[in-house]
């Protein structure tokens, strides 16, 4: 009452409640644990059935829309109604509108408790990407009654991609999550202390601008200035913000048009066993590499060089043996040094068609820059300029440059503007 007095405003007796334990507000219960939906609205919504036109669904999204930040993986549960709610798109109820619908619904019922913020503590942010959708979980540290501390929930946050941000790396996803949840939540995140857990590593860089990709230094500048400290965690320890991003209810498709599909190698340049991921992801099975070896002229006439001392072996430091055997060549690129599995020839072609199909189908380049960072032949780049030059999906999908025949002009006879 004294701060009332003091700003000078004056309050009507009748529409206030005073020394109250429970207060319904805006279709929301504010209790003295925290808030959740009121129990009259949520019967109400709990009651409705499967909608039967495009109306009807944008009213049940509308609805349930308005506790989207009691419900985890909102997004994702509603993105096939969603889809039923585009202008030129034919109603069609399916089993997955009807998982999503159920699945918001049984949400609501079971809401868990959102704390009240408290400005003067620090702010815990969790975020994670999938294919399908970005997801974040504010919360701060809390004591329970027996004086253990806990990450209690302030609100939940997820975003589903659109077609254009379904093409986007990993990477990028990761870094979008983190830049939506910072900027949904400046309310609550400006000028506050804030803890950003994320289980990409790739990422710990991210907010110092010092990436190679221009949307991840965009977003970090917008985001300097705040007070954020970077912790990197394991992915089966974020399970608040891995588990929103993740759905079973729809399963979405890339292009079936491998040139319209982006591939992320920054990525691949993270990862701490490259052969093994590459050999993950383009499906390469190198488990006979070795005896391939054994009988490969190339490599027999290497192993004989590198275990003749006498003999004059310019490239001697260059080439090595791994723990399981297998002959290596050492590229280098950017300062940096790669141990690449040197390829026998009968596994050249192999090696070039999963390297360049499963990959996007990268120019000759892109190709030669992302193969030596694995393998190694001798006279690769012609073998990948022959392998992509005769592509047949290549020649048909790029639009190749046109060559006009240079015309020639007649002398003007008279002064022209």
């Amino acid at each position: 009452l004294n701060r009332l007095r003091q700003a000078k405003l004056k309050l009507k007796k009748s529409k206030c409640a005073f020394f109250k334990k429970e207060l319904h507000y805006l279709g929301h219960l504010l209790t003295t644990d925290g808030v959740k939906p009121q129990l009259e609205k949520i019967k109400a919504i709990s009651e409705m059935k499967p909608p039967k036109n495009q109306k009807g669904v944008r009213e049940f999204l509308g609805m349930v829309g308005y506790y989207r930040k009691f419900i985890s993986r909102f997004a994702d549960a509603a993105r096939p109604m969603t889809k039923l709610t585009r202008k030129d798109s034919k109603f069609e109820w399916s089993d997955d509108c009807q998982t999503g619908f159920e699945y918001l619904k049984t949400c609501l019922t079971e809401a868990p408790i959102l704390k009240y913020p408290n400005p003067h503590k620090r702010y815990i942010v969790f975020t994670d990407a999938s294919d399908q959708a970005a997801a974040a979980v504010l919360t701060q540290e809390y004591s329970d009654e027996n004086g253990e501390v806990k990450e209690m929930p302030i609100a939940y946050l997820s975003a589903q991609f659109s077609d254009t941000q379904f093409k986007w790396s990993t990477i990028v996803k990761e870094g979008y999550a983190i830049y939506y949840a910072i900027k949904k939540w400046r309310h609550y995140l400006d000028d506050a202390d804030i803890l950003l857990k994320s289980d990409a590593k790739s990422l710990e860089k991210f907010l110092h601008g010092r990436t190679d990709n221009h949307k991840l230094d965009r977003w970090s500048l917008e985001l300097q200035g705040r007070n954020i400290k970077v912790e990197h965690i394991p992915g089966h320890k974020n399970k608040a913000a891995d588990c929103l991003s993740r759905l079973p209810f729809v399963t979405r498709k890339r292009n079936s048009n491998p040139l319209k599909d982006e591939v992320s190698l920054s990525i691949i340049n993270e990862c701490d066993k490259p052969t093994d991921i590459c050999c993950s992801l383009c499906e390469i099975d190198l488990t006979n590499t070795k005896e391939l070896q054994q009988s490969d002229k190339h490599c027999i006439r290497i192993a004989k060089l590198m275990a003749d001392p006498k003999s004059r072996f310019n490239e001697r430091d260059s080439y090595g043996y791994d723990d399981s055997g297998l002959l290596y060549h050492l590229n280098r690129e950017n300062g940096k040094e790669f141990k690449a599995t040197v390829v026998p020839k009968s596994l050249i072609k192999t090696v070039l068609q999963e390297m360049h199909d499963h990959f996007g189908h990268f120019g000759i380049g892109k190709t030669y820059s992302l193969v030596k960072r694995y393998y190694y032949w001798p006279k690769m780049i012609k073998h990948i300029q022959a392998h992509v030059d005769s592509c047949s999906l290549c020649r048909r999908e790029k639009l190749q440059a046109e060559k006009y025949q240079l015309q020639t002009t007649e002398i003007p006879k008279k002064p022209f503007a």
